[in-house]
């Protein structure tokens, strides 16, 4: 039927071509009698014109009849109401999904074929030319040569279902020809570090629609490294929607025989040492089929090997060791940790990885009060005094008091500065569990100053006795990011909150705090978020009622009902406070060791430290991290000044992103107010490579960030038939082999469905009916006027 038509009667063009066509009047009677009295009104018209307009040309005469008629015909049709009913069937075939996984494990070899007999079958279902042949050829070459021979079956089910191709990495793409992926790989494929199955899965049910998932075929190594669970996915599948149909047919590609194989697994290191400091790079390394074999793991920059250390591998252990790296020259420095390689190694590309360390001649003076030597404070000042960019003066109250100072005494007896220009002398000030014997009222209000006029950087880690709720009526007060209770509960120790010994508090890392430069043990942003939800249970907090407007929450101590601001951080004036809710961090030296403790504080103290006299009034952007990976987030903040050094008040700021390398001029990022002077912004690459963001204000800033791959797929390089098997077998699908894909056929059952789908509309109810009307009776009038019949 002519679509131009349906339009007209307003039918959408999601309805089908129809199956069949049927007219009807919704008043039958009115046709009927309307038509039989038309033949007589029609003949008493032609005879009226006749008589009265014997002047007019017969053919004058007859268009003046037609169009009386017609109008009369018109309105009899309209009376009579008619009407079209359209009924469509459309056919629904059933969806076949397959989906074949092009991540970075798929180009690894096929694994250790090691029995000619046992291989024959796969030998010839991919045609390739040895046994030799198949160990050496990649996962992928060997799925997509066993596709590529599988013209019957691709035939087979394409003509009974809808059969959909995807490429699998970490996303997941969809394409039109099914060639695509079963084609030439060198000419197809596409570059993925990740693959994520359980995103996958749900891709191809999304994509249904509603519509029936007779299959999905996975061709797949099985190594999920990203995104959802594809346990949980079809677990989740099993509570939604029941027995309903989605069998899984996973075809694992590669030996189940694990090859021999050392494997760099972590890196820690510092992201920022101090020109002339000795970092301690720590590395772990696991094994595979290498038990007892004694390695060398090299720390190297470019072609010069700054360290050594031999291990002996342990397959059931990992072993660390730590090397050491000097910063002796400023700037951004690319270190290699390297595995050296095995002769029985088949995968080679895991056994290095690359960090990149900071070098700064910046020294930060750091003061640090406290009242007693509490736990923190003693691991504290051993890392203070290790850190070659601090120069601390620590003063305890504990101590003063001990030697006989009255607490009138305490703030003389312990130099404390007694004005704004005395708390600028230093960079960072840092308060533990300390009074306001200690801290007096004036001190306070010369510090604030200090930290809003001066950009001092202000630490408050808070304790039991005296810190924060102590304060709560201060000047001190304003400056912190949280609200506290001045007293606590029934529950609580004084100025805090207890939790009991069966439900101790957790602390949970934040987005912001994800991103935050305190928190980034790891370059990569999955694995760095991993580890702090391992961090040790605490059983003590301050009592923060909330945040405050402007501040960022960092962690949350979560305890069995509820949430609660325990890190935060937010800028006052040219300076920015960091409040530490709890004083167990020396605990988080219990699961990695003590680097974390130390990287933590060493980064909180950098985080936020007043700047250098020679940076003090320029403008400066930060980039946290400084390396991620594809698509994570990455937090961009701005600090802008005027030509006078002081902050600008705008609303919103450009900073310039242009990849390495790259043509053009790059994009631009807008970065929104978040205080005097202060923008900040979250951007995300999707593609790897060297970044540069450039603020081109009256101070001129530049920063760059480093996009790569995590590496996680190559870090345990097996086939994860486990996986593969538990999501086909929750499904009522199952394991095909490689050789045995042509069983699919006569595994795969699905009916087609027909949608039926009927509509009526009026035939007359549109425009073109008006139109006729009114240019009948324009004509007939148009005639009479021409020919002075009126």
């Amino acid at each position: 039927m002519n679509r131009l038509w349906l339009k007209l009667i307003r039918v959408d063009e999601s309805f089908a071509e129809p199956s069949s066509i049927d007219w009807f009047f919704t008043r039958p009677w009115v046709a009927i009698v309307g038509g039989l009295l038309l033949i007589p009104i029609a003949w008493w018209i032609v005879q009226r014109h006749a008589r009265a307009l014997p002047h007019l040309s017969v053919r004058s005469r007859t268009m003046l009849s037609v169009c009386r008629v017609g109008v009369l015909a018109l309105l009899v049709l309209v009376l009579a109401d008619p009407h079209v009913r359209l009924t469509s069937t459309v056919e629904h075939k059933p969806v076949v999904a397959l989906i074949v996984d092009e991540s970075a494990s798929m180009k690894l070899p096929a694994g250790v074929y090691d029995d000619a007999d046992a291989a024959e079958p796969l030998i010839a279902a991919t045609r390739v030319k040895s046994l030799d042949d198949l160990n050496t050829r990649s996962r992928l070459d060997l799925a997509r040569a066993a596709l590529g021979l599988q013209d019957d079956l691709i035939d087979d089910l394409s003509q009974r279902f809808e059969l959909r191709a995807y490429r699998l990495g970490r996303k997941t793409i969809r394409e039109v020809d099914i060639v695509s992926i079963t084609g030439d790989t060198d000419a197809t494929s596409f570059a993925d570090d990740e693959t994520a199955i359980g995103d996958a899965l749900r891709r191809v049910v999304d994509d249904a629609a509603g519509r029936t998932v007779a299959a999905v075929i996975l061709v797949s190594d099985g190594r999920s490294t990203f995104g959802s669970d594809p346990r949980q996915v079809v677990r989740g599948w099993a509570a939604r929607d029941g027995d309903q149909g989605r069998p899984i047919w996973a075809v694992p590609v590669g030996s189940d025989v694990t090859a021999p194989d050392a494997v760099l697994l972590d890196v820690l290191s510092p992201g920022r040492v101090t020109q002339g400091d000795t970092a301690a790079v720590i590395a772990t390394v696991g094994s595979t089929g290498l038990s007892d074999r004694k390695v060398q793991v090299d720390l190297v920059r470019g072609d010069d090997v700054i360290d050594s250390s031999s291990i002996t591998l342990q397959d059931a252990e990992r072993r660390q060791v730590q090397l050491d790296y000097r910063a002796a020259t400023p700037g951004r420095h690319a270190l290699t940790v390297r595995v050296s390689p095995q002769p029985e190694e088949q995968v080679k590309q895991n056994n290095a990885q690359t960090i990149e360390v900071e070098t700064s001649d910046d020294r930060f003076k750091v003061l640090y009060l406290e009242s007693v030597p509490r736990w923190d404070f003693r691991f504290l000042d051993h890392a203070l005094r290790r850190d070659g960019g601090t120069d601390a003066t620590l003063v305890m109250s504990s101590q003063l008091r001990a030697a006989g100072v009255e607490p009138d005494d305490l703030p003389a007896a312990a130099k404390l500065p007694r004005d704004v220009d005395g708390w600028s002398d230093y960079h960072v000030v840092i308060l533990g569990d300390v009074s306001p014997a200690l801290l007096t009222s004036a001190a306070q209000k010369s510090l604030v100053e200090a930290v809003r006029r001066r950009a001092v950087g202000l630490i408050v880690q808070a304790g039991p006795t005296a810190m924060p709720h102590a304060f709560a009526a201060g000047p001190l007060n304003d400056l912190l990011p949280v609200n506290v209770r001045r007293t606590s509960d029934a529950r609580g120790a004084p100025g805090g909150v207890e939790a009991p010994a069966y439900a101790p508090f957790r602390l949970k890392l934040s987005g912001e705090g994800a991103l935050h430069p305190a928190f980034q043990l790891y370059d990569s942003g999955p694995k760095n978020r991993a580890v702090w939800d391992l961090m040790p249970t605490f059983f003590w907090s301050s009592d923060v009622v909330e945040a405050r407007p402007g501040a960022t929450v960092l962690a949350r101590r979560v305890a069995a009902r509820d949430e609660t601001p325990l890190i935060a951080e937010q800028p006052a004036g040219k300076g920015r406070v960091f409040y530490v809710g709890y004083d167990a961090t020396f605990r988080w030296r219990r699961n990695i060791g003590e680097h974390v403790f130390e990287r933590f504080w060493g980064q909180a103290i950098r985080r936020v430290a007043r700047p250098q006299d020679k940076d003090a009034k320029q403008s400066r952007i930060e980039v946290t991290p400084q390396r991620a990976e594809p698509g994570e987030p990455v937090a961009v903040e701005l600090y802008a000044v005027d030509a006078g050094g002081e902050p600008i008040d705008a609303e919103m700021v450009k900073v310039k992103v242009t990849r390495d390398g790259a043509a053009g001029d790059g994009e631009s990022l807008t970065l929104k107010r978040t205080g005097p002077g202060r923008y900040r912004a979250v951007w995300r690459a999707e593609s790897s490579g060297r970044f540069a963001l450039t603020y081109d204000g009256v101070s001129r800033s530049n920063a760059s960030v480093r996009i790569a791959g995590s590496g996680r797929e190559l870090r345990r390089p097996i086939v994860d038939r486990d996986t593969l098997g538990a999501i086909g077998d929750a499904t009522g699908g199952g394991l095909i082999e490689l050789d045995q894909l042509a069983t699919l056929a006569d595994r795969i059952e699905g009916e087609v469905t027909r949608d039926t789908r009927t509509i009526e509309r009026a035939v007359w109810d549109h425009w073109l009916t008006l139109v006729l009307i009114v240019g009948l009776y324009c004509v007939d009038v148009g005639i009479r006027r021409m020919t002075g019949s009126m």
